[in-house]
């Protein structure tokens, strides 16, 4: 195999990572002579038992009551986990429309104490409650709910961790590290949904330390609210993949739909300043979640072929942050960015990414029901005329209430005549008996 094809291999491997379930599902098999990386816990399990702590009265009740750790959860109830073919079974969500999410639900936390992060149940408790409220409750401008068999990812109970005495054995070990290594998978992935369990003051993008416990003030969570938001679809037909558990309102008792936030994916440098203001249950870990989220990122939005951020309420300045990240998007074919706010200088920005030779392979751009006029349709028509989206078949404009009729037109017509073009081309190739 020549080198371009492996390379070529690669890449395509790299980009369905995150997009394809086979991914997922290697965590969660155990080869002969080895522990599986990864377990999943059955929703059933852990929502007895979260029931069975909300009624504990005393302290030491619900002591008794917390997640044990992995390795004792096997040895005492085998039957929490699923097994690596009943994962594999499990029905997944609208394919057609939402590219077929799976029932995995990924806990992104705040950890206690390095002993045990959760010693009371407390968030046990919250999250069992947010899985309840969306099981029952659609969330605004989506038409499916959370299903009722739910495999979920709990770190503590889901990687091997260590006894009281601070060990693992040398098959734990290199179950843990092979763990650590992909624990972006579960929160980036396409297909799994997260549940982020902020605090009510907390905004899950918060650059501000908060309290020292709070989830906008913690390393990890950084990292698992930055790379889920990084290349999740957003779509109607699905059930919300990011929930802000205290924006849920089920605490309260209310029926809030919960969707968290979603912000423009960070540079890695952006990352790594906010990065250096959080704090870690284990210091070390500091540089492994940087060098992770870089890695993630540039694998999620830089091989990306979709990208969708319709319906976020965002405006030029996110779209400008996008912008920062386009021109290493080189086999991005489809942007939607539906529904939002974006005005003039947005779209400026966008072409001048176009102008830069970025969004060469791009042919389907979606920037409908925004608030763009006739300034902004004149970068893009400027852009589209010099032949700076080369790829580009079709472009929804549809909703921007100050574009004019006329520009539309003249949009539509750049459009034809570059379908011309390429047409001409292709006729030369083929008499030219060119390839």
């Amino acid at each position: 195999m020549s080198n371009s094809a492996q390379a070529q291999n690669a890449e395509a491997e790299a980009a369905s990572t995150y997009v394809e379930p086979e991914s997922l599902f290697a965590q969660c098999t155990a080869a002969i002579g080895t522990r599986a990386n990864v377990r999943l816990l059955r929703w059933d399990f852990l929502d007895d038992r979260a029931r069975r702590l909300a009624l504990a009265t005393t302290d030491a009740e619900r002591a008794a009551l917390a997640l044990p750790r992995r390795q004792d959860l096997e040895r005492d109830h085998p039957a929490a986990f699923y097994s690596l073919d009943e994962l594999q079974a499990l029905p997944r969500g609208n394919k057609a429309f939402a590219g077929g999410p799976l029932p995995l639900v990924a806990v992104s936390y705040c950890w206690r104490s390095a002993a045990h992060p959760d010693p009371f149940g407390q968030a046990l408790v919250r999250f069992a409650a947010a899985v309840r409220h969306a099981q029952r409750h659609r969330a605004q401008r989506h038409n499916a709910l959370l299903p009722k068999a739910v495999a979920v990812f709990f770190d503590w109970c889901s990687l091997d961790q260590k006894d009281a005495q601070g060990n693992r054995t040398d098959q734990e070990r290199a179950s843990f590290q092979g763990a650590l290594a992909s624990m972006q998978l579960w929160y980036a992935h396409q297909l799994t949904t997260v549940f982020m369990m902020t605090d009510p003051a907390t905004d899950p993008a918060s650059d501000t330390l908060v309290d020292s416990l709070s989830y906008g003030a913690r390393g990890w969570p950084t990292f698992e609210s930055r790379c889920a938001m990084l290349g999740k679809r957003t779509s109607q037909h699905a059930w919300p993949l990011l929930v802000d558990v205290a924006a849920l309102g089920c605490d309260a008792g209310r029926t809030e739909a919960g969707q968290a936030p979603r912000y423009p994916p960070l540079r890695p440098d952006e990352f790594h300043a906010l990065l250096a203001t959080k704090r870690f249950t284990n210091g070390a870990d500091a540089e492994l979640v940087a060098n992770l989220y870089t890695a993630t990122a540039r694998e999620v939005i830089g091989g990306a072929s979709m990208l969708k951020f319709g319906g976020l309420q965002w405006g030029d300045a996110e779209l400008v942050e996008l912008c920062a990240w386009l021109p290493h998007c080189q086999k991005l074919r489809t942007l939607s960015l539906v529904g939002n706010r974006i005005g003039d200088g947005g779209i400026r920005a966008l072409a001048a990414v176009a102008a830069s030779g970025g969004l060469q392979q791009m042919r389907d751009l979606n920037i409908g029901s925004n608030v763009i006029s006739d300034r902004g349709g004149r970068a893009l028509l400027k852009a589209i005329e010099a032949g700076h989206f080369p790829a580009m078949t079709k472009l929804e404009t549809h909703g921007n209430r100050d574009l004019s009729e006329l520009m539309r037109t003249r949009l539509r017509e750049a459009l034809r005549a570059l379908d011309r073009e390429r047409a001409a081309r292709a006729r030369v190739r083929t008499s030219s008996g060119i390839n």
